[in-house]
């Protein structure tokens, strides 16, 4: 069980969300107890945790810890003047299940639609018809749905933890996208989604590509990503 966790975590998993459902994992963890060693109140608040499951919970955390999001801002710059303005997916639950709004971007809601959501991404129609999708994703969020985006050629976790992927929301063939997994958070963070989506690779027979002076091209050019990673005490090095 123990290699289970901490394969899931260097893979990106959340180790406390298989610690909260798994009560067989409370079990093993309390018959694997020393004796004469007291139960105390660990990082989850559970009695049937202690100090030596903790220290072990905690080397989870902190390898999936190196690769979490906890706060994402899409970033919309009104062209032609100085006025910004920030969207946010606000925490942890919502980073991997949530679709920022655009209504309030001037038209750009009718070009584009940009998720965390694997699902809404590969929506076929519907709310993505006629639109450009962008995904934004975590190493291990992606490889959690390989089965869906296929093999990612030059993905290294620990350079890019973050991915961005496009799509046309029409297309029925769901093996077509384009997609950028080489850029640091940090580069990420300095270029519009225009940039990065023609930094990206393509998959065979995807051809997403708009002019960077029309209108799909302009209204990309206004966006940018700001990333806010994990950096809660129980990450810390021991």
């Amino acid at each position: 069980m123990k290699l289970i966790f901490i394969k899931a975590s260097e893979e990106g998993a959340d180790p406390r969300k298989f610690e909260l459902v798994c009560k067989n994992w409370h079990n093993s963890m309390g018959s694997s107890l020393s004796t004469g060693e007291n139960p105390t109140l660990g990082v989850f608040g559970h009695v049937h945790t202690t100090k030596r499951n903790d220290c072990f919970m905690g080397k989870c955390l902190r390898s999936f810890g190196k690769y979490l999001l906890k706060g994402l801002t899409l970033t919309y710059k009104v062209p032609g003047k100085e006025e910004v303005r920030n969207m946010k997916i606000p925490n942890f639950e919502h980073i991997l299940d949530g679709t920022f709004d655009l209504s309030e971007c001037d038209e750009t809601s009718k070009y584009f639609r940009i998720t965390t959501s694997v699902e809404e991404f590969f929506k076929v129609g519907g709310e993505n018809r006629n639109k450009v999708v962008v995904l934004v994703g975590t190493h291990g969020v992606i490889k959690l749905h390989g089965n869906k985006f296929g093999a990612i050629e030059k993905w290294d976790r620990a350079v890019a933890p973050v991915g961005l992927f496009f799509r046309w929301g029409n297309w029925k063939n769901l093996t077509l996208y384009n997609y950028l997994v080489t850029s640091s958070m940090k580069e990420l963070e300095s270029k519009s989604l225009y940039a990065c989506l023609g930094l990206g690779q393509t998959r065979p027979g995807a051809m997403l590509v708009f002019s960077e002076k029309g209108t799909l091209g302009l209204a990309c050019q206004a966006f940018t990503f700001h990333f806010q990673t994990q950096s809660a005490t129980y990450l810390a090095d021991d």
